[in-house]
């Protein structure tokens, strides 16, 4: 349910309609892509820490922006169709130019 799921899933849609094999590719990729993700945080966060690493606590202000940050992808990742909406004549104006080309 994050904004990155939104873009990926919206991505396999399109990889299916063209192909069922290249849309189980880009399942598969996607897959694994999460699965590497998912080791690298749990190594990053839960790891061995560096020699001299002194990691102090969020600041307010870190704290605040961070949060900012997350509700913002999760209310995307939930409730993605304003910003859809929002792109959409741009995306179809974009595949106009690239298909016609500029003359």
């Amino acid at each position: 349910g994050t904004s990155g799921f939104v873009g990926e899933f919206l991505v396999i849609l399109g990889a299916i309609q063209h192909s069922l094999g290249v849309g189980v590719l880009a399942a598969t990729v996607l897959v694994l892509g999460a699965a590497y993700s998912l080791w690298f945080v749990k190594n990053m966060v839960f790891g061995a820490k560096p020699d001299g690493a002194n990691l102090s606590p969020l600041t307010a202000h870190e704290l605040c922006g961070l949060l900012t940050f997350a509700i913002l992808i999760l209310i995307i990742g939930i409730y993605p169709q304003p910003l859809l909406t929002t792109i959409d004549p741009f995306v179809v104006d974009l595949f106009k130019h690239m298909l016609l080309g500029k003359g």
